[in-house]
């Protein structure tokens, strides 16, 4: 396998939690989501994990759009986190438990990924399936 980018770990909490961060040399992300699946269900055994949790700068959309691609669930975010080319920027966090990268492995080849959704009010993270729109003909 070619090396394409590499997985940073810390904060690590045996048996419970760590923060990753993903970074690929070329900066793509599409394509790549089983890559990131299996590295962190990888990092999930190994460990003993029961959770994994990033931050992504709000800049970074397309780091932002492979975090729901690949399952992972915004629990929030932290105003002013990083200083991006002298302006303060705000990161989205987000989190992926055990279960969760189960659920997402099971449903890969379903065609209609679960979407994700807290609920602000009680912080509950439930699931709903969408189906593609029809296209509209002109």
């Amino acid at each position: 396998v070619d090396d394409v980018g590499i997985l940073v770990m810390n904060q690590i909490i045996p048996t419970q939690s760590a923060f990753v961060h993903y970074v690929f040399w070329d900066k793509r992300f599409r394509g790549r989501e089983e890559l990131i699946k299996a590295m962190m269900r990888y990092v999930m055994d190994k460990y003993m994990l029961h959770r994994l949790w990033t931050e992504i700068p709000l800049i970074a959309t397309s780091a932002l759009q492979a975090a729901d691609r690949v399952g992972l669930v915004r629990e929030g975010r932290k105003r002013s986190a990083i200083l991006y080319k002298g302006v303060w920027v705000d990161t989205n966090i987000y989190g992926i438990l055990r279960e969760d990268l189960e659920l997402a492995e099971r449903t890969r080849d379903l065609g209609n990924p679960p979407v994700r959704t807290v609920c602000y009010k009680c912080g509950e993270v439930y699931e709903k399936h969408h189906t593609p729109r029809p296209k509209s003909v002109a």
